[in-house]
């Protein structure tokens, strides 16, 4: 795939160079200022190229970066007990499989600039639509994985993400992704049309501005919006090891440390209280000795709980979140709908096992169907279970069956203290704000917390510790456009670029 690049110095350091910037926005550097100039050296690398160079280089810029963002696979896979070689072989699969999007974006782009003038505004809008075409098939091909969409990066600045309660996260890629395009075509025109920067600086200054002016209205909006119905929810963090969660030596330890949180709690008066993703070690409705405890912390504690448990039923094992009254009565289940490929289902298992027995271990659980919610006193409560959060349709089909409260209860101790944790936290972020939804979210050893309609993070638990918090967090109040209408944007993009396309003309693809 690089072999158009090896006689070209020139665009592979441009290519790294972005792929570089790139990682240096997401969680865990937090650079997210960088995102609005981290294409350019990728946009220059691709200018007067054919679409198959420009492939190879967009692939080269997604390798870098999805390998460094990507990078707490290696620990993860480690731990588990692999060995280091076969840890960073599946790390350089993944990041390659994804890079694939990345230089399909890339030929694309190069494809439909045809002869048509570098920095037009349409070779502009071109970029910004191909690009947010590109992530939203990501999210969507073989199961979808929207992690680390260019979006994302704006997790902390709430000014401009306030678009996405009517494009999605992809507005906010849209928008940087502009600015990107605008940059470039202002650095190819130096040597010709001096003057001309001026007007890319001013069109950068609208765009931002605009966007930003935009966000700080929405959100005094949103503020003056009065809140009648509340729910005090308490958010549980057990800090439970991975490798100690299944061991049957650690059963008790486990259920000791989760009743003394609720103890501890309970004294506060939460109205909810929110358990991680498989919080119990066994079967909640199967094990009498867990039940009987529930039952107990539930009465005593006088709050319904939702609880991370497997599942059994008619043979078949699910990753479920119940119900469980104030007096102790399970009420209703949630079954995870997207499970995470290979490691809670493998497609073909039946097949593929019989030549690689190994695998006969993956992938036992099978995916539920409703997304009605858990319905309480005080609301719908729509339950998100570990990556689902990361799922823009999946969050919205909640919220559409009725849910007032967003709950993402996750087990991220796979991933240990690497910038996996902070980068599964942020994404919920902008799910709140599609849906002007409060999102109250409990992890096995964190980042648990709360966020508001309007995506600022009000509360969060620190990394490894045992604790609990407990906040006050407002209803859904009314739907937003996305909620309603869900990926227009992404229709009205993709039909707006294929017209200019078509009418610029696209030249032969080598």
């Amino acid at each position: 795939m690089l072999h158009n690049l090896k006689n070209n110095k020139r665009e592979i350091l441009f290519a790294v160079l972005s792929g570089i910037l790139l990682i240096l926005i997401f969680p865990g550097c937090n650079l997210s200022f960088i995102s609005w100039v981290a294409l350019v050296p990728l946009f220059l690398a691709i200018k007067d190229k054919t679409p198959a160079a420009s492939f190879g280089a967009g692939f080269l810029a997604g390798f870098v970066s999805f390998t460094g963002i990507l990078y707490w696979v290696v620990p993860t896979i480690i731990a588990d007990g692999e060995n280091a070689f076969f840890a960073v072989l599946m790390l350089a699969v993944f990041s390659s499989i994804l890079a694939l999007f990345y230089g399909a974006f890339c030929a694309a782009l190069a494809a439909a600039a045809g002869k048509s003038r570098s920095g037009t505004f349409s070779n502009i809008f071109t970029a910004a639509a191909l690009w947010v075409l590109m992530e939203w098939a990501r999210g969507h091909v073989f199961t979808g994985f929207p992690w680390a969409l260019l979006g994302y990066s704006q997790w902390k600045n709430v000014y401009a993400i306030q678009v996405c309660e009517y494009t999605s996260v992809y507005g906010v890629s849209f928008i940087i992704v502009a600015v990107n395009a605008v940059f470039a075509a202002m650095i190819s025109e130096i040597p010709e049309r001096k003057g001309r920067i001026y007007g890319h600086l001013i069109a950068v200054f609208l765009i931002v501005s605009a966007n930003s002016t935009f966000g700080i209205f929405k959100i005094l909006a949103e503020k003056n919006i009065k809140d009648e119905n509340t729910v005090r929810f308490c958010v549980l963090q057990g800090n439970i090891s991975q490798y100690m969660k299944w061991d049957e030596a650690y059963r008790q330890l486990i259920m000791d440390n989760y009743s003394g949180l609720v103890e501890q709690a309970a004294e506060f008066k939460p109205q909810v209280m929110v358990w991680p993703e498989t919080a119990l070690p066994g079967y909640l409705r199967y094990e009498k000795n867990i039940y009987l405890k529930i039952k107990e912390l539930s009465e005593a504690s006088g709050a319904y709980h939702i609880i991370g448990s497997p599942e059994l039923e008619s043979k078949k094992c699910y990753n479920s979140a119940f119900l469980v009254s104030p007096q102790g009565g399970i009420l209703s289940r949630y079954d995870k709908v997207h499970l995470v490929p290979i490691g809670e289902y493998l497609p073909g298992k039946k097949i593929l096992s019989r030549f690689f027995p190994v695998l006969s271990g993956l992938g036992d659980f099978t995916a539920g169907r409703d997304v009605s919610g858990l319905a309480t006193p005080y609301g719908k409560m729509g339950v998100l279970i570990c990556y689902e959060i990361i799922f823009p349709e999946l969050t919205r089909k909640m919220v559409n069956c009725g849910a007032r409260y967003l709950v993402n209860i996750t087990n991220d101790a796979w991933y240990m203290e690497t910038h996996a944790l902070q980068q599964h936290f942020s994404m919920a972020v902008f799910r709140a704000v599609e849906n002007r939804i409060s999102v109250v979210r409990a992890a096995n050893t964190g980042i648990s917390g709360f966020i508001n309609k309007y995506g600022g993070v009000e509360g969060t638990t620190r990394i490894s510790e045992k604790t609990f918090l407990i906040m006050t967090v407002k209803a859904r109040s009314r739907d937003t456009f996305y909620t309603r209408h869900g990926d227009v944007f992404i229709l009205v993009v993709f039909l707006l670029a294929a017209a200019i396309i078509i009418k610029r003309g696209v030249p032969a693809l080598s």
